[in-house]
């Protein structure tokens, strides 16, 4: 899960939130993650111009249900479980 940028930040500093989010977002795409945005609308915009800008597609968006993040590729509660811890 990669946070992004609460409301309210200052221009700057959101726009650097938001740049270096999607340097990791490019970073997992190139080693083949899968990658959904949850997002409530107010990010998606300038999110998908930075990923543009480093050539990558724009993000599918899922729900926060957990039908909804399975059907992304997201592992469901028995694979987590069975992973070990790190």
């Amino acid at each position: 899960m990669i946070q992004l940028p609460p409301a309210g930040l200052e221009e700057e500093t959101d726009g650097a939130w938001l740049d270096h989010v999607a340097e990791q977002v490019a970073e997992f795409r190139r080693n083949a993650y899968a990658v959904v945005l949850i997002d409530d609308g107010r990010c998606r915009e300038r999110l998908t111009a930075r990923l543009d800008a480093l050539g990558v597609a724009p993000l599918p968006e899922a729900g926060g249900t957990p039908e909804s993040l399975r059907a992304h590729g997201a592992p469901s509660a028995s694979t987590r479980a069975s992973a070990p811890e790190i």
